[in-house]
């Protein structure tokens, strides 16, 4: 019997640490689930477009939804890490939108944020709902207690302010998707910013009277 040389042995790919295995998965996860949609996206094609096996991928994680929910934890984690080195201030909704602006414009990974074909498929699941809504929540918490005072006598009402800051950032970004160039996103953060600045200044103006009137 023919003995194998070593020109006909199958190239084994390096062994790589845990974490980078890991992280091929989660970038690969990332690409398909942007492309195809999260239904149409199977564990054997994240396996392939990582370079990796099925088998890999189970060692790592248990299951499809494992992944998204996973990317989605790392998301939060990279945009809060984004996020602290601007906020050492108490900001005003209209640094707040900059920041969220900054961020997306800088992200290396596919943008899912702001795709509604996957998040319509996404919210239907129970689980990863209740992910997406812990996610949801962690960010306004995190833009609510780096809000200025001046924004609410206290965190709830800071919290209101700062859960209208993401809803019209999203609707901006959204809309700015669908007619890109009818949207100028720095005009209407400074407007946006503009418009709660003269709010403030006419409650502390009706403030002063009031206080002036006793």
């Amino acid at each position: 019997m023919r003995r194998r040389t070593p020109a006909h042995r199958i190239r084994q790919s390096p062994k790589l640490p845990a974490q980078t295995r890991r992280q091929q998965l989660l970038q690969a996860a990332g690409v398909e689930f942007c492309s195809r949609g999260y239904r149409a996206t199977t564990t054997e094609a994240i396996a392939r477009q990582a370079g990796l096996t099925k088998g890999a991928l189970y060692f790592h994680f248990k299951s499809k939804e494992a992944i998204f929910c996973e990317l989605m934890k790392r998301a939060i984690d990279r945009f809060a890490a984004a996020f602290e080195p601007g906020a050492g201030r108490g900001l005003d909704p209209g640094d707040v939108m900059r920041l969220l602006l900054q961020i997306d414009t800088g992200r290396s990974e596919p943008r899912t944020r702001h795709n509604l074909d996957l998040w319509a498929e996404v919210l239907k699941l129970p689980r990863i709902k209740i992910h997406v809504d812990r996610a949801v929540r962690k960010t306004i918490e995190l833009v609510a207690n780096r809000l200025d005072a001046s924004y609410g006598a206290d965190i709830r009402q800071r919290r209101q302010v700062a859960i209208m800051t993401f809803a019209l950032y999203d609707g901006l970004t959204l809309t700015k998707q669908l007619s890109p160039d009818f949207i100028d996103m720095d005009h209407q953060i400074r407007l946006f910013a503009s418009l709660f600045e003269r709010n403030l200044r006419r409650g502390a103006s009706e403030h002063a009277r009031a206080r002036a009137a006793r």
